[in-house]
């Protein structure tokens, strides 16, 4: 099993706002514990027009979803409401270009972050 490690200058980032949600050869690492949400993906990834976020809260909650293009221009800026369980939000985009995108998801307590890519 491959072994991963992260460093982060605590100064800048605090360890609390640091989650590691990524696929790395097929292996989901889903490494949260004691977190108000415990998984987000973003699916499909790549998407060809509206992703979907797949969040799993640990209760009801509200979470604003911002996600910002390359350039960093906000796209879409939401309030969510979340129940508990699997919670899918489907982020709908005007005039959507092919590109990286930025996701930021903001709960009470944490923030997560991402980036998903629209492949027309």
């Amino acid at each position: 099993m491959p072994l991963f490690h992260f460093s982060f200058d605590e100064d800048l980032i605090p360890s609390e706002l640091i989650h590691f949600n990524g696929d790395i050869n097929g292996l989901k690492l889903n490494e949260f514990q004691d977190h108000d949400i415990d998984f987000i993906s973003i699916q499909p990834n790549p998407s060809k027009d509206i992703p979907v976020f797949r969040i799993n809260s640990m209760g009801e909650q509200e979470v604003s979803i911002i996600v910002t293009n390359e350039y960093g221009l906000q796209v879409y800026d939401r309030i969510h409401f979340l129940s508990p369980g699997k919670n899918d939000i489907q982020v709908h985009f005007s005039k959507i270009s092919n590109g990286i995108y930025f996701y930021r998801i903001q709960s009470s307590e944490e923030i997560y972050s991402g980036k998903f890519i629209v492949q027309k």
